[in-house]
């Protein structure tokens, strides 16, 4: 694993500050954003509470008005965290090539997590004003299809007796969170009453930073493990040469 830690350490960096340019970005998007609710059109700027991410991605207002602006910070917030997912899950795999379950677990864990950053990234360029099926449809992959790729690395880390179990630990809070959201876009109160609106775009703000800030966190983790075992292996070196 020693010999990737350069790279790991590479695409770690670039999924942290990724997150970071997506938190950035959505809100830059919000600030600017013309304004409009589904329920009130006229409302002069983003409600927190009541406006979807996607309507940053609408190429008009409820109104009418371009959204431009913000619609091309939105699409480029998404590409931006889809390809700082990706980069993490192309190595977070090495981690684990010494145990070979951890690793097979991780594998296909970080497989489906890159499926699931394709379809995040896809998100951001089908507005929801002129491709609604298929824009929902890719919010329902995307966002189900996580919690494979979430419970898969948690077991991987679990089985992995080197790693912090913090970070196991971290994925089954994030796991349950995601699961509570599902219940919600699935069961829960419908967004064509005010009260359904509020309760489907709360659930939404909070697994979607749950799922952003979760990862930059994964990869700090990740950072830290290849150095202390990077310090473990030099260490042991030394002592050898002794």
């Amino acid at each position: 694993m020693v010999k990737h830690d350069k790279l790991i350490k590479t695409m770690s960096i670039i999924t942290i500050v990724g997150s970071g340019l997506f938190l950035i970005l959505t809100i830059i998007a919000m600030i600017i954003y013309p304004g409009g609710t589904k329920f009130n059109h006229y409302e002069s700027r983003y409600v927190f509470l009541r406006n979807y991410f996607s309507d940053l991605g609408r190429t008009t207002t409820f109104l009418g008005e371009s959204n431009l602006p913000t619609m091309i910070l939105f699409a480029t917030s998404l590409t931006i965290v889809g390809i700082a997912l990706i980069s993490y899950f192309s190595v977070i795999p090495l981690i684990f090539k010494e145990n070979k379950k951890a690793f097979v677990l991780s594998l296909i864990s970080s497989i489906n997590g890159f499926v699931c950053a394709v379809f995040y990234i896809g998100i951001g360029y089908l507005p929801y004003d002129l491709y609604r099926t298929i824009h929902t449809n890719f919010v329902y992959i995307a966002f189900t299809g996580s919690l494979l790729t979430i419970f898969l690395g948690m077991l991987a880390i679990f089985l992995q007796k080197d790693y912090p179990n913090f970070y196991a630990w971290f994925y089954l809070v994030f796991l349950l969170i995601l699961i509570g959201y599902l219940i919600i876009l699935y069961a829960g109160p419908s967004s064509t009453t005010d009260f359904g609106l509020y309760v489907q775009v709360v659930g939404q703000k909070i697994i979607v930073y749950t799922e952003v800030i979760g990862f930059a966190i994964q990869s700090i983790g990740t950072i830290n493990y290849v150095r202390k075992s990077k310090n473990a292996l030099s260490t042991n070196v030394n002592h050898t040469n002794i």
